[in-house]
């Protein structure tokens, strides 16, 4: 089965008990330049007081499973769509358990509810999180199932052609037999799979869902020239808490770099241009090391100016790696954008390291350290754009027509996770 996600939204009903202050105004600045007159120690120590995170402490009562299920499940019920507002929608509860009751008829709502309320009740006690709810879009696709629910073309004037073929499909009677035996063994499998399912601390999320019975004809094509990308990381060769390189050289670091080398020849060739070149960065959230005097001459950062690290790796990456990694491009005249914000908007990436009282926690120590190391990044992504060369080639382009039911789903999750 082929699933493709299409829409998501999320209720809250507590604050984040896990954050980073995010409100700093100094962030991302050499400290040397921000507090003029004033010490290398006072001017870290306001970085760490602004951005240093933590972990709150859980307030027991707010976790209390049964209070918590109760009233998710009670605002839920509450929620009815307004025509006059277009972001209002109908109760979650209600839409899933009007077409689950449909396949299982036997299935009373006050039944639904106690087996709903109580996933929510093993899912608080297990993640030890305020829950919310979560509704997801999805697509059931036949086209693995041997129906012939699927057709490709490669020219745009195909399109139409194919949406008239697999619409045909969808409206016989040996399809739709097939298809709906399909459909309610999928059903049938979501359903059982909530209710049998146990709950560990490592499940992101836990839902319950359904796959309606209208059949839709979905053209997912690209009726335009595809946009190419090449990617690739510089991570590994930064030292810890600087911005210039480690071991390697230069010249050696570019001898490294040959598949990004490679796959901006073989677009080329293809008739493709750069078009742009993004430039990622993020720190993970240990605090740096760097001492007073790399600090003063520019080679070291705060213990928790981690927008100024990520942003100087950034910057190292633009004025000395891309020259001598793109050479067939005019870098004065391409568009380069340093994006070194990270996924915490603060130069950072990833979880919070430290528990309520500022100490690392225990997962991150020794070994679990390395698990932190992904969120310190640095990588390059180039795009491309189509020449006149490889416009007019209609074999470049890629459609797929489909034969899909929708889908919609429950999804029990930790508030202030997506």
């Amino acid at each position: 089965m082929l699933f493709t996600i299409t829409v998501f939204f999320s209720l809250s009903i507590f604050a984040d008990p896990e954050s980073c202050d995010l409100s700093a105004d100094l962030t991302g600045q050499n400290v040397v330049n921000i507090l003029a007159g004033e010490s290398i120690e006072a001017s870290c120590a306001e970085f760490e007081r602004q951005n240093k995170c933590k972990e709150e402490p859980l307030d027991e009562q707010k976790l209390n499973p049964e209070s918590l299920a109760s009233a998710l499940i009670y605002r839920e019920n509450k929620r009815s769509r307004d025509p006059r507002d277009p972001k209002s929608r109908n109760s979650l509860i209600s839409d899933v358990f009007e077409s689950v009751s449909k396949e299982n008829p036997s299935l009373k709502r006050e039944d639904f509810e106690f087996k709903l309320k109580e996933k929510i009740k093993e899912f608080v006690k297990i993640r030890k999180c305020e829950p919310s709810f979560g509704a997801v879009q999805q697509s059931l696709s036949y086209d693995e199932d041997d129906l012939s629910a699927k057709a490709v073309f490669n020219r745009p004037q195909d399109k139409l052609k194919r949406v008239e073929e697999m619409t045909k499909i969808a409206q016989s009677a040996e399809f739709i037999k097939k298809s709906e035996i399909i459909r309610k063994t999928k059903n049938k499998e979501f359903f059982d799979d909530f209710l049998s399912s146990s709950i560990s601390a490592d499940d992101k999320e836990v839902k319950v869902g359904y796959c309606r019975q209208e059949k839709l004809t979905n053209a997912n094509s690209r009726t335009q020239f595809p946009h190419p990308k090449c990617y690739s990381s510089v991570s590994k060769y930064f030292l810890d808490n600087k911005a210039n390189l480690g071991e390697l050289s230069e010249d050696e670091i570019i001898k490294d770099q040959q598949e990004l080398q490679n796959c901006i020849k073989e677009n080329e060739k293809a008739g493709y241009r750069i078009s742009k070149v993004t430039i990622n960065s993020s720190a993970n959230q240990l605090r740096n090391t760097s001492t007073k005097d790399e600090i003063l001459s520019g080679k070291g950062f705060c213990g928790f100016d981690f927008q100024g690290l990520s942003e100087a790796r950034a910057k190292y990456t633009k004025n000395e790696l891309l020259p001598k990694l793109i050479t067939s491009t005019d870098l004065d005249k391409l568009q380069i954008d340093l994006n070194s914000r990270g996924n915490n908007k603060n130069g950072t990436s990833g979880p919070c390291p430290y528990d309520f009282e500022g100490k690392i926690k225990s997962e991150y120590l020794g070994i679990g350290k390395k698990s932190l190391d992904d969120y310190k990044k640095t990588e390059i992504v180039v795009e491309f754009e189509p020449t006149q060369q490889n416009q007019s080639s209609p074999s470049q382009i890629k459609g797929i027509v489909r034969i899909t039911s929708p889908c919609s789903f429950i999804k029990i999750k930790c508030m202030g996770e997506l």
